[in-house]
């Protein structure tokens, strides 16, 4: 997820005429953010991943390849049998591609 992307909103600004509803700055992208990708568990949070570029399936893959093993390991003792992960619907997300590595892994993405 790119920081921009979560930062980059249009901005609303009111005003006493009939466009003051609208909103008044448009949605700009740039993309010299910061990509960052971590997770996040009731026992605790993974380090921060930096990465370059826009995020697509194989490097999402890479990704969960790299540090899910780490997750799995510190908390197996703690965790449930089945895994559940909750993401947005990115296309690097919801690719066939990451469907696929997803189901042989056996994780069940939550739908939202």
């Amino acid at each position: 997820v790119s920081l921009s992307k979560l930062f980059n909103q249009p901005v609303q600004r009111f005003r006493n005429d009939l466009k003051r509803f609208e909103p008044s700055q448009p949605r700009v992208h740039r993309d010299d953010g910061v990509s960052i990708w971590s997770y996040v568990t009731c026992h605790g949070i993974s380090p921060i991943v930096f990465y370059d570029g826009s995020l697509d399936s194989e490097i999402y893959i890479c990704i969960l390849d790299k540090h899910l093993p780490t997750a799995f390991e510190r908390f197996s003792s703690q965790s449930s049998r089945e895994i559940f992960l909750q993401q947005d619907n990115a296309r690097s997300h919801a690719s066939m591609k990451t469907r696929n590595y997803l189901k042989r892994r056996k994780l069940h993405p939550i739908s939202w």
